[in-house]
């Protein structure tokens, strides 16, 4: 799936999306880690790097400090990638992004001169009993069953008409390349 604009291909917005517990962080963490090696500039971006930098400072479970804190820290992650932007350096934005709007919210805050990617993080069929088991029982954020189940039945996958350059099955992608 491939966009028609021309972006500059150095100037990066990577945009994560998925449900939770499917690997969007650890791949963040990766692709940063990686730049780092390069001596290359980028920015990560993740209102829940945000929300982890609070329950320490405060001291309390992130369960707590997420409804107390989740909007200081989306304009925290907003201001990240506002900084970036003026600079023209890469950005990785670590979220959820289960919704069409959003994913507009953020893509709104990208000028056209950035080649714009979503990667997609889904739960293989045959693993969604592990999987749900794993979130629901997560060390540091664990989420209801009702929860997960509400942020299932939101979820819509990303398309290039949203404003996406291309989009990438990361799953299906790695099974290929084994």
């Amino acid at each position: 799936m491939t966009n028609q604009t021309s972006p500059d291909q150095s100037k990066a917005f990577i945009m994560c999306v998925g449900l939770p517990g499917t690997g969007k962080t650890t791949f963040c963490m990766n692709m940063v880690e990686k730049f780092k090696i390069d001596m290359q500039p980028c920015v990560y971006a993740s209102s829940d790097h945000y929300i982890e930098k609070f329950t320490k400072r405060f001291n309390q479970p992130y369960v707590d400090v997420y409804p107390k804190f989740i909007k200081d820290a989306e304009n925290f992650m907003m201001g990240d990638i506002r900084c970036a932007v003026i600079g023209g350096i890469p950005i990785i934005h670590d979220g959820l992004n289960i919704t069409v709007e959003r994913r507009r919210d953020i893509l709104d805050a990208i000028p056209a001169g950035y080649h714009k990617i979503a990667l997609l993080f889904d739960v293989p069929f045959d693993q969604t009993d592990q999987w749900a088991h794993r979130v629901v029982n997560h060390k540091f954020k664990p989420l209801s069953q009702k929860t997960l189940g509400e942020l299932q039945s939101m979820y819509v996958e990303p398309v290039v008409e949203e404003g996406f350059d291309h989009v990438v099955d990361v799953a299906h992608s790695v099974r290929i390349m084994k």
